[in-house]
Formats: structure tokens, sequence, C-alpha cells
């Protein structure tokens, strides 16, 4: 890309252009990976979580035991809340690399596919889809930890009280 970075100027060399716009698409899938596997792990830490939860609260005999079921409870919290923060980074820059893959691809030569302008096209399309069931990828990114955390509010209520009546 030239420093005025406008399309019409030609880059130095093909070969620049090519080494540019490859690394510009590693970074992007890079980046996708990244929000696709930070839910993933989300999700997983918290199948772990709630299966010791379970199994805590099953076992309850003592206060103690209700004591372990909060502490459960308060890292899930506090697992949400953090990565809830974490996943809308990764959303927010793999939506910045693609779309700075997209401009990139104003520099390619005439003969070269542009997969990221149709990629786009394909994902304002769902978005649209999407608003209207009031459910999308950053939604669901967002509002899972949302929804955990509550959970878990109401598992630690659920544990406070077994716990006062043991």
């Amino acid at each position: 890309m030239t420093e005025a970075n406008s399309p019409g100027q030609l880059p130095e060399s093909v070969e620049a252009t090519a080494t540019l716009y490859s690394a510009l698409q590693a970074l992007t899938i890079h980046s996708q990976e990244n929000k696709t596997f930070t839910l993933y792990n989300f999700l997983l830490f918290n199948s772990l979580l709630l299966m010791g939860w379970a199994t805590v609260f099953s076992q309850q005999r003592h206060w103690t035991d209700a004591i372990a079921s909060c502490l459960l409870c308060a890292v899930g919290i506090g697992a949400a809340v953090a990565w809830r923060q974490l996943m809308a980074d990764y959303a927010s820059a793999s939506d910045l690399f693609r779309r700075d893959l997209a401009m990139a691809e104003e520099f390619l030569p005439t003969r070269w596919p542009r997969p990221i302008a149709g990629r786009d096209t394909q994902i304002e399309e769902r978005d649209k889809e999407a608003r209207k069931a009031g459910v999308g990828d950053r939604d669901l990114l967002t509002w899972a930890p949302r929804m955990l955390a509550m959970l878990y509010v109401a598992l630690l209520l659920l544990s406070l009280a077994k716990g006062l009546l043991a």
C-alpha cells in the first residue's frame, strides 16, 4: 500500500502486495479463531464449574458445604464478568481486522479474487436477519456470560437457602 492510502496508486510490487495481504489475511483468520475459541473455553470452564457446584450441592450436609457451593458461584460470577469483556474485545478486534483486510483488497491486482468483500455482504445480510430475531453472533459472545452470571446468582441463593436449612 502507498502512504497516501489510495487505491488509485499502484503499490511498489505485486510481491509486496501479496506479502501484506497474506499477513492481513492470517491476522483476520487468527482473530476469528480467538473469538470462537474464547467462547468455547468459557463454556467448557462453566460446564466444569457447574458440575463441581452440583456435586458439592448434592452432598451438602454441613454449613461448610454451603460455603463451598457459594464460593463456586462467586467464581462463576467473576469469570462471567471477566470473560464478557474479553469476548467483546475479541469480537471488536475481529471486526476491525476483517474491515482492514477488505480495505486492503482494493489494492490487489484486478485478476485476484476479493473474498472478504463477498463475505462482508454475507455477514451484513445475516446480521439483518439476526437482528429481526433478536440474536446475533456478537450477542452470543456478550449475552452468554450475562446469562451464566444470572444462573450463578440463582445458584448462590439456592446454596445459601440450603445452607441455612442444614
